[in-house]
């Protein structure tokens, strides 16, 4: 096994020695092989017949049999016919100059079966491969602490196989991330077919208690068979984040017990990154539909609380408008009154009717700077405008709406140009402006089948910094041309305020704001803001 019977250091780089400053050392073969035998592992050598030519004395711990009874006999006969066809694959992978590793169970010498990681390592020279070295390493302990951790958490863990996974990407060849990454986002049915490419090899108590199912009957099953069509866009980061090479995922999303109930989970997987022949990985579900129940029951009450605010401000600035005006519009009707009666005399008094419609016009003047002067109160003023980015503002905005839009099914995406400059503009109005876009385009795509993609995209463009909202939902038909109008509206419990608000906020701002179909259906709105509007850094 060891070669001839004196071995001096660096043998093959005699040059390289030379010039080391460290002094010559011959090692004895008897040093060696006490080295050899203190180490606790199984350590053999097979020629390349497959006849032991040396066992060092861990052998005598493990099965209770001297070594030196093992050498001279095939590797058959000291594993068995059964262990044997097994590990031929390894054999063969060592022969071809490959070294491979595997975990197994043993046969130890107390009558117990133990876990046992073993590595076969071709022993290669100028003439090819003249045998192959077998490690073996006891890993039950390890494997002890593992499954205590495993088996004792409160998160869910499963332990899936990432074999295809791999082997698809690699199908790829050389550009397999970046290829393997636009596949999944070109073509959104892949996630299922991978996720069903994910045999379960373990999951933990916590999670057969969480899915509805016993461990026993969850390995072997596909790990798709827990992720509904709604979890899809979350599997797809997932997949997309390894593949990316990034050593850790975390997300929010929803997967289905074995008895069909849908649970709100937060998704973690650390992924490894150094050795690619680690196919077992480990994904953990946090059980968060308590957290998430209460979310929605508060989004809810807001949600109430806004509306209940939107009606008591409206009718507040009902109540200022017609307390206002009523004074000059009661003036106008007395004067106009009594302009007629001038009028109808038998000789009329012109310069009385002249006076009479001066005061009407004045008072109707009044009366058009009242209800300017109360449509500021409710509007903010050109004095509420600031410089800031619009890119942060259009993120800020999304993680504001990011549960609801998340409730109705929605997946947003944002493709932000970072050449856009600083807009001096009502950050707050502009806010109200694209809240509003996103959940009328998430509310329309609610009740569809199919993924529900909502766009979002900034750009600066023909003197103006240009966002867009794309939907891929039923589209608008005919009446694009009046979601602008007052009142109009398609929702049951609409006002048909909303886009007639946003028109005015950017009307305000020397914008436009209009809408168009989608390139996938749908509908597109667009507003734009022009860039002399556009100075300075953001504050």
């Amino acid at each position: 096994m060891m070669g001839n019977t004196k071995h001096r250091m660096d043998r093959k780089n005699p040059d390289e020695y030379a010039r080391s400053s460290e002094p010559q050392v011959d090692v004895p073969l008897a040093d060696i092989r006490d080295m050899v035998d203190t180490v606790p592992a199984i350590m053999s050598y097979f020629d390349a017949n497959l006849i032991c030519r040396f066992a060092n004395e861990y052998h005598f711990g493990w099965y209770g049999r001297s070594p030196s009874t093992m050498i001279g006999l095939h590797l058959r006969d000291i594993i068995g016919e059964t262990d044997f066809a097994n590990r031929m694959q390894y054999i063969e992978r060592a022969f071809r100059g490959e070294s491979s590793s595997f975990e197994t169970l043993i046969p130890h010498h107390d009558g117990s079966y133990r876990d046992t990681a073993v590595r076969y390592v071709p022993r290669k020279t100028e003439r090819g491969v003249e045998g192959f070295y077998i490690l073996a390493f006891d890993v039950a302990v390890l494997h002890h602490r593992f499954h205590s951790v495993f088996d004792g958490t409160a998160v869910g863990f499963w332990m899936v196989d990432f074999t295809r996974i791999r082997k698809w990407i690699a199908e790829f060849g050389p550009t397999g991330a970046v290829a393997a990454t636009e596949a999944l986002r070109d073509h959104p049915s892949l996630v299922g077919m991978l996720l069903d490419a994910m045999p379960i090899l373990d999951i933990n108590h916590k999670t057969a208690s969480l899915f509805h199912v016993p461990v026993e009957e969850a390995k072997g099953r596909r790990f798709g068979s827990w992720c509904p069509d709604e979890s899809h866009p979350a599997f797809r980061k997932q997949l997309s984040a390894f593949i990316g090479g990034e050593r850790f995922f975390e997300t929010e999303t929803v997967m289905r017990t074995a008895s069909g109930q849908l649970v709100d989970v937060l998704l973690t997987c650390a992924f490894p990154t150094n050795d690619l022949t680690e196919n077992a990985f480990i994904i953990g579900t946090t059980d968060i539909s308590s957290r998430v129940s209460k979310e929605h029951e508060l989004a809810k009450t807001q949600a109430d609380l806004a509306h209940a605010l939107r009606v008591a401000t409206l009718g507040e600035l009902m109540a200022s408008i017609t307390h206002e005006i009523s004074q000059p519009l009661g003036a106008i009707a007395t004067d106009g009154n009594g302009a007629l009666r001038w009028l109808r005399r038998a000789e009329p008094d012109l310069r009385e009717v002249e006076l009479a419609i001066e005061r009407m016009v004045s008072e109707s003047t009044r009366a058009s700077d009242i209800i300017a002067r109360t449509r500021a109160l409710a509007m903010k003023d050109a004095h509420s405008r600031h410089t800031f980015s619009l890119n942060e503002m259009i993120e800020e905005t999304v993680q504001i709406v990011r549960r609801q839009l998340a409730g109705l099914g929605a997946e947003i995406i944002l493709h932000l140009k970072s050449s856009i400059p600083a807009v001096t503009a009502d950050r707050v109005q502009l806010q109200q402006v694209l809240i509003n876009l996103l959940m009328n385009a998430a509310q329309a795509m609610a009740g569809q089948p199919g993924p529900k993609k909502l766009v979002v995209k900034s750009k600066a463009a023909e003197g103006s910094a240009i966002v867009s909202v794309t939907d891929n939902g039923p589209g608008l038909g005919d009446y694009a041309d009046k979601v602008f109008d007052v009142f109009y509206t398609t929702k049951e419990s609409g006002m048909g305020m909303g886009l007639t608000i946003a028109k005015s906020i950017i009307s305000a701002h020397d914008g436009d704001i209009s809408v168009t179909a989608g390139a996938e259906g749908g509908a597109k709105f667009m507003f734009k803001i022009p860039l002399s509007r556009v100075t300075g850094s953001p504050s």
